[in-house]
Order: C-alpha cells, then structure tokens, then sequence
C-alpha cells in the first residue's frame, strides 16, 4: 500500500512538472512565440486553417532550429522539408479548395499561366473562372503581404488581390496561390 502511495506523489509531481513547462512561451518551443523566427507572422484573423497550421507548424520549426529534432520528422504537409524549390516534372496537381474553387497546378512555380481556376468540387474540369492565378513556392513561412510581394515580383502586370496558403500539397517548400479579382 505504501509503495503506491509512494507511486502515487511521484507521477503526480511528474505531471504538475509538464504541465508547467507546456505552458512556458518560449520560443525553443515553438517559432511562434515572442522571439521565435515566426514572431508576428503566426495569427491570422480571417483564417483559422491558416493560423491553426502555422501554430502547429511553428512548435516543429522551433524543434529544427534548436536541434531537438531533423527536417524529417517534420510533417510534409509543414512544407519545411526542403530548403530549395524543387518540383518534379512534368507536374499536374489538382488542388480543392472549399470556398476558391479547384486549383490546377501544373509546371514550374512563381510564374504566370502555371495555375487555372475552375468552380469548387469540379475536379479541375469544366469551365475556367475569371482572373488570374499564379502558384507560388518559397523555402521557408511568408505572411501574406510578403506573399502578395512575391506574386508582385513575379507578375507585376497583375494587379494580385489576395494570397491563400496551399497546405498539405506535398510539394516541398512553402506553397501559396495569389489571385487577381477581376472587375465586374
């Protein structure tokens, strides 16, 4: 009895002790955090999706930055596995976005005419939308105006609208779509 009495103490003081460095901000925990290489690029008020990703995407920088862990036990869908652009070719990926529509992506990125947008849940068939499109790839986390500088550098002929984070693509590097709103 008094053995697990004993047991008892320890796992409980084992626990409090987690718990009270999980709630430490430290940016060796996650990149996010004041200090960390995300700071200020982490929340994004419109866009759970995207801040839940870069949170979550964050504690796995902060590991690989401080050597606690390799690229490889990141998960692909981070985009942090690769310090270079590279896509495979040819490359043709059909990408669902719930309220954008279906993305089609093919050929090399950060140059326009390698994207085409057609109405959600088509499968990337039927008819094109309007406005151009252009997919976007850097090594590493951008915030949006960083992205929309980007599509402004690549295509400045196009006046880009908006930038929308391609998450879970498998592509290596960090993927984004910016979209010119056509007028009516």
């Amino acid at each position: 009895m008094r053995g697990f009495i004993v047991l008892g103490v320890i796992l409980l003081a084992l626990g409090l002790g987690h718990i009270s460095t999980a709630q430490e901000e430290s940016p060796s925990e996650n990149a996010c955090y004041a200090g960390g290489a995300w700071e200020g690029k982490c929340d994004w008020p419109d866009d759970t999706e995207r801040t839940e990703w870069a949170w979550t995407c964050g504690h796995y920088y902060a590991r690989v930055l401080t050597g606690r862990a390799a690229l490889t036990n990141v998960p692909v869908w981070c985009g942090l596995g690769m310090a270079e652009t590279v896509t495979p070719e040819p490359f043709v990926l059909c990408v669902g976005l719930s309220v954008a529509g279906d993305l089609l992506i093919q050929g090399a990125p950060n140059q326009l005419g390698n994207t085409t947008l057609y109405a959600p849940g088509s499968g990337c068939s039927g008819p094109v939308g309007p406005g151009a499109v252009i997919w976007m790839q850097t090594s590493g986390f951008i915030e949006q105006a960083e992205a929309l500088a980007e599509c402004n550098a690549a295509a400045p002929s196009v006046t880009w609208m908006d930038a929308y984070q391609l998450p879970g693509t498998g592509l290596g590097g960090f993927n984004f779509v910016c979209y010119e709103i056509p007028a009516v």
